[in-house]
C-alpha cells in the first residue's frame, strides 16, 4: 500500500492508509468470527488496547503535517527494502 501511495502528502498518506487498516482489520475480524475464533478474551485485550490507538491517532493528528515529505518518502521506501530483504532471508 504504500508503494502504491508514494510521493503522496503526509497527511494524504496518513489517512489513506488508516483507512485502509480498518477496512483490513473489520474484515479480518469478521472473517475470524465466523470462523469462530473470536472469543471474549480476545475482545477483552482488543478493549484494552483502544485507548493506545486513540492516543496514538489524536498524536498522528499533531505530528502529521510537520513530517518532510522527502524524509518520509525515503523512510518509507527504507521500510519496504528491508521488509523486502527480511522476506527473502
Amino acid at each position: 500500500m504504500v508503494l502504491l501511495m508514494h510521493g503522496f502528502t503526509p497527511d494524504r498518506l496518513r489517512g489513506n492508509l488508516a483507512a485502509s487498516f480498518i477496512i483490513t482489520s473489520m474484515l479480518t475480524l469478521a472473517t475470524l468470527t465466523l470462523a469462530g475464533q473470536v472469543g471474549l478474551w480476545q475482545l477483552g485485550v482488543a478493549a484494552t488496547l483502544l485507548p493506545a490507538v486513540m492516543l496514538g491517532n489524536a498524536l498522528a493528528d499533531v505530528v502529521a503535517h510537520r513530517i518532510d515529505r522527502q524524509w518520509l518518502q525515503a523512510s518509507t521506501l527504507d521500510l519496504c527494502t528491508l521488509t523486502a530483504v527480511g522476506l527473502l532471508l
